[in-house]
């Protein structure tokens, strides 16, 4: 009899699956969603377990060539929100779990239907703030970019006036923030269940460093059930550094200025002084000049 092979030794004999939602990880209710756990070449089976849960969601064969187990969703509801990993295994053995996928279930509450808020264009550089904001009781907000490959935003609320608010900040925006941002709200007791989406707001962000440009101003509310606004707000550092620079500028011309002055007057005193040392010397000689002839008529007398 050979010798016997413990289930730790078969254990992480093959690669880490990778596990993926389509067409998105954030579900809104009663629609479809497929999560795939690609697996290695040799894989032959693939299991899907949801966190918390003592039994697998789920075992698929890999399709081929692509290494792809399927496990379909036709219908969404409360109960598929939470967190999943799947893990594969042949006869050589199991893989290692992948990363966690989070399927958040939205439009489960119907008092947070938040409204449209003015689009905006912004320059590369700026500060933007996306500020989410209900007047029901949410406890986290969640911002999520329209066809963003990672997991949302997710920021504590704070009530402010009886109104319950996150600021979404971004600093020194690039092109590659531009794009359709949405607002929901969740409950602590339910993590996974969202509220309705905002409407869109679409953010635009030019590739160049508007200085020149005035930032757009915050828009207010129209609505007291709005969840989503947007505002952006220039670098104010760089403007303090702006003007600080151009205090210095300004000192730096005033004391050349004034050394240009006084180099004039100092060239000017030079010139008077050689004038009047020419005019002593010219004098000097004139006056020897008379002696000369009168000594000369003295002799001739």
């Amino acid at each position: 009899m050979g010798p016997s092979v413990t289930l730790d030794q078969l254990m992480w004999t093959l690669h880490k699956p990778s596990i993926k939602a389509e067409p998105s990880s954030m579900v809104s209710s009663r629609s479809a969603v497929i999560i795939w756990c690609h697996g290695t070449l040799v894989a032959e089976k693939c299991v899907l377990h949801e966190e918390g849960s003592q039994k697998p969601w789920g075992t698929q064969t890999p399709e081929k060539p692509e290494n792809k187990a399927k496990f379909s969703i036709p219908s969404v509801t409360q109960q598929h929100g939470g967190q999943y990993r799947c893990y594969c295994y042949s006869s050589a053995g199991w893989s290692e779990r992948s990363d966690t996928l989070e399927i958040v279930v939205t439009g489960i509450y119907y008092y947070n239907k938040p409204s449209v808020t003015p689009n905006s264009t912004v320059h590369s550089g700026d500060n933007v703030t996306l500020l989410c904001q209900s007047t029901f009781k949410v406890d986290t907000f969640i911002l999520s970019k329209e066809g963003a490959a990672h997991q949302p935003q997710r920021l504590k609320s704070k009530s402010e006036a009886s109104e319950f608010q996150a600021e979404f900040s971004m600093s020194a925006v690039t092109s590659d923030l531009s794009g359709t941002y949405r607002c929901y709200g969740s409950r602590d007791s339910s993590h996974y269940l969202l509220s309705h989406a905002s409407d869109p707001v679409e953010l635009t962000v030019s590739g160049f460093f508007g200085a020149s440009s005035l930032p757009p101003s915050r828009p207010i509310p129209t609505d007291v059930t709005s969840v989503t606004s947007l505002s952006t707000t220039a670098d104010s550092e760089i403007q303090d550094h702006t003007v600080e620079n151009l205090i210095r500028m300004g000192f730096a011309v005033m004391i050349l200025i004034v050394l240009g002055i006084l180099v004039i007057e100092d060239w000017g005193s030079q010139r008077r002084a050689q004038r009047a040392l020419r005019t002593q010397t010219a004098s000097k000689r004139e006056r020897e000049r008379e002696r000369k002839r009168e000594r000369e008529r003295e002799t001739e007398a």
